[in-house]
């Protein structure tokens, strides 16, 4: 969801879009791809019946092109829609999808700016509230990272609490980033799914993502505590709050000697997890000695938001 830099504005002849689970953000991502597209490409779009594939002709009517049906099977369709040659109805400036709204939380009440398709719409869900309600007391100038911080509500919070912590916010959505660099301004942001170049910290914090698009996924949820012992201080402690039925407890305790649940609300529970096991520990340690300083990780930036090199190898 990145903007074309201006050698890829126009060039490209071809575009999929798998449909996505609000209006909003279907509206926003096909406007902002007829920014990337040459004049009369194509966008295909595609989707389950039951997800709403139907009824895109009308939800795009802002954008003035004919769509039609390539491809239907009883479970679904494929769409398709010409790149028109004049964009006077199509926004694709960043500007055009910023909203604004009034969010509280942590006590106090915000204007708070997110884009379309953004986890919760930008407000705070239960899941996060809950969260909040259990963030620890840290050390002045600590360190702690915010895995996929959405629009910054829980790096926002931290700050708050103690200017001097040094938030690093990581996203898999440039726009997620760049809501949270609105919000949050003195966080640093770090395009990346996964925890690899963010350092290590005395805080990992997260409300992970469990959802790719309409379909359940915790692949992000065990990826983060995969990584997490790499990336934690001595006294280190990873916090997290997902869907009670969520299975990680078998996974928290081959990484960590120390795995507790701090608050449970009957829908979501809070894991806390310190001390990581030690060949864990053994292993992080000998490979960061190892690697020669050609290869420490350099992040390219993509605006002010650094960008992960597992990002740049995608």
């Amino acid at each position: 969801r990145n903007n074309p830099t201006p050698g890829e504005i126009g060039t490209f002849a071809l575009a999929f879009l798998r449909l996505p689970k609000s209006k909003a953000e279907l509206e926003f991502t096909a406007h902002r791809l007829m920014g990337w597209l040459a004049p009369d490409s194509h966008i295909y779009i595609y989707g389950g019946n039951d997800e709403g594939i139907r009824s895109v002709p009308k939800r795009l009517a802002s954008l003035g092109v004919e769509i039609e049906t390539v491809a239907a099977h009883s479970h679904g369709r494929v769409l398709t829609l010409t790149r028109p040659v004049d964009l006077t109805r199509v926004k694709i400036q960043d500007v055009d999808w910023r909203v604004t709204k009034d969010v509280e939380f942590a006590g106090a009440r915000h204007v708070w700016a997110s884009y379309p398709g953004l986890f919760a719409d930008g407000k705070v869900d239960q899941a996060t509230a809950l969260l909040l309600d259990h963030l620890p007391t840290l050390a002045t100038q600590a360190t702690v990272l915010d895995y996929g911080c959405g629009t910054g509500i829980i790096t926002r919070a931290i700050l708050d609490r103690d200017s001097t912590t040094k938030v690093t916010a990581i996203d898999v959505d440039t726009f997620a980033l760049k809501a949270t660099s609105e919000n949050a301004p003195t966080a640093k942001t770090l395009l990346s799914h996964r925890l690899k170049g963010a350092g290590r910290h005395d805080l990992i914090v997260s409300n992970p993502p469990i959802h790719n698009g309409f379909r359940e996924d915790f692949t992000a949820l065990h990826q983060m505590i995969e990584d997490a012992p790499k990336h934690l201080l001595p006294k280190g402690r990873l916090l997290f709050v997902v869907q009670r039925r969520v299975p990680v407890e078998a996974q928290m305790k081959a990484r960590f000697e120390t795995v507790d649940i701090i608050a449970d609300s009957g829908a979501f529970r809070i894991w806390s997890a310190s001390q990581p096991t030690r060949h864990i520990s053994h292993d992080a340690k000998a490979s960061n000695q190892n690697m020669p300083r050609s290869e420490k990780y350099r992040p390219e930036k993509y605006g002010d938001i650094e960008i992960s090199d597992e990002i740049g190898e995608w």
